[in-house]
């Protein structure tokens, strides 16, 4: 009796671990659900955007590049994309939910070519003449990190950045970059910002004032 007794427990037990089991796995596919919902309704409500980051990528390149949705002035989704399918879809080449109508963009926003055509051989662009999409690293390294002293540089290689630190802009640098919502330089660069800062890094006196931000 006693050990029927036993038996008894036991499968109540097994019984009531089961049970605990399957309905926290209910409520927790209930929750994964609801959290899901709330992100495709704040998704249909939001505008993609390309952006950029100051931080290297998997890629091998010391920017990286996105596409994001923003809702109410927050990222609230961040798909990687490669540099060239990023200038690609730039480009309106490529689809991407930031450039629906297929748009040339670069063209748009009255870009010099020479700024992301510098992997077409068939360019006729010096690779120094100016500061290139894939330069933007040198807004926060003051050295080329893929080129530390003492290395050979090859044919065209930027070397020298405009950050006043080895890894990092100076205070007064990251107020210059506050003007394009950037609060810490590892902060999503995009929309009109993006564009702006395309721009002014070819500026002249905006270049030198922000290499001289110290």
């Amino acid at each position: 009796m006693k050990k029927q007794s036993l038996e008894i427990s036991f499968l109540l037990t097994c019984f009531a671990v089961s049970m605990f089991i399957l309905l926290s796995s209910f409520s927790y596919s209930s929750k994964e659900e609801s959290r899901n919902s709330i992100m495709e309704d704040l998704l249909s409500q939001s505008q993609y955007a390309f952006a950029v980051t100051l931080q290297p990528s998997a890629n091998n390149s010391l920017i990286s590049y996105w596409v994001v949705a923003v809702n109410n002035g927050n990222v609230i989704h961040k798909l990687p994309v490669t540099e060239t399918n990023f200038i690609l879809q730039m480009q309106g080449k490529q689809y991407s939910k930031a450039n629906l109508y297929g748009e040339d963009m670069f063209k748009k926003i009255e870009m010099d070519s020479c700024f992301y055509k510098y992997s077409d051989k068939k360019a006729e662009c010096h690779p120094l003449s100016l500061y290139k999409l894939n330069d933007l690293w040198t807004l926060r390294y003051n050295r080329n990190p893929t080129c530390p002293v003492g290395c050979t540089p090859f044919d065209g290689m930027r070397v020298d950045g405009l950050a006043a630190n080895k890894t990092y802009p100076s205070d007064a640098q990251m107020e210059i970059l506050k003007d394009y919502q950037i609060q810490h330089y590892t902060d999503f660069i995009y929309g009109d910002n993006m564009f702006q800062i395309f721009s002014d890094i070819n500026n002249e006196m905006w270049k030198s004032e922000y290499e001289n931000a110290k």
